[in-house]
């Protein structure tokens, strides 16, 4: 059999050294992130270690990692709680380039919505450039929040946010949404609001969008 084709199949070499150096880069993300919860510390704090932490994260994420469901969750949250908007896309690089779906589902409580998606949170701390970012990279936008029947587009009404009403309808998100306790959008605003001024413009801005589909 001397010359005769090999019976073990081989693995390229470069296949694998990605493989290996994603797996890796990977578990050091993991590594990082649970450092910065256990210290609870936040982006902005002049600490060594932190800013090094940080650091590591975002050289990591250039290269062929896809961080594990939990870190990445927690660092798009971080990301959008501190309004990071560079990590974000850095995370959606991450996700799309190895098919990561919907980049990184999952939720986090807030006080008054029990749970929100990425795009709810970002709408609910005032990050418009961040959710653009996220809309453009196919988050659905009729995420529900288990407990509330809410959309994003109810965190929009909540926060009493124009400027995010109109981009959600940019998005194509649905204006004749009801929530778990059978509410259209304009019933919505009516209860939650808090100026009557502010309200009406809400309402007529939700019939506008409502009306041309």
């Amino acid at each position: 059999m001397a010359g005769g084709p090999s019976s073990t199949r081989t693995v390229s070499p470069d296949k694998l050294s990605f493989d290996e150096t994603a797996k890796s880069n990977s578990a050091a993300i993991s590594y990082a992130v649970g450092c910065l919860i256990q210290k609870n510390a936040s982006y902005s704090e002049k600490d060594l270690e932190v800013e090094g932490l940080h650091m590591a994260i975002d050289t990591l994420l250039a290269l062929p990692t896809q961080p594990s469901l939990q870190a990445g969750r927690w660092l798009l949250y971080n990301a959008i709680t501190e309004n990071r908007c560079e990590r974000v896309k850095s995370l959606i690089r991450a996700g799309t380039k190895h098919s990561y779906p919907k980049i990184y589902p999952g939720y986090l409580a807030v006080e008054g919505l029990e749970e929100v998606s990425p795009l709810s949170w970002a709408i609910f701390n005032n990050r418009l450039e961040i959710a653009s970012l996220l809309l453009a990279a196919a988050i659905g936008t009729e995420c529900r929040h288990s407990d509330l029947g809410y959309t994003a587009l109810h965190v929009a009404v909540i926060t009493e946010s124009l400027a995010f009403i109109e981009l959600l309808y940019k998005y194509d998100a649905e204006f004749t949404v009801r929530d778990l306790k059978e509410r259209n959008l304009e019933q919505f605003a009516a209860e939650v609001c808090g100026s009557e001024r502010t309200k009406e413009e809400i309402i007529a801005a939700i019939k506008t969008q409502a009306r041309h589909p």
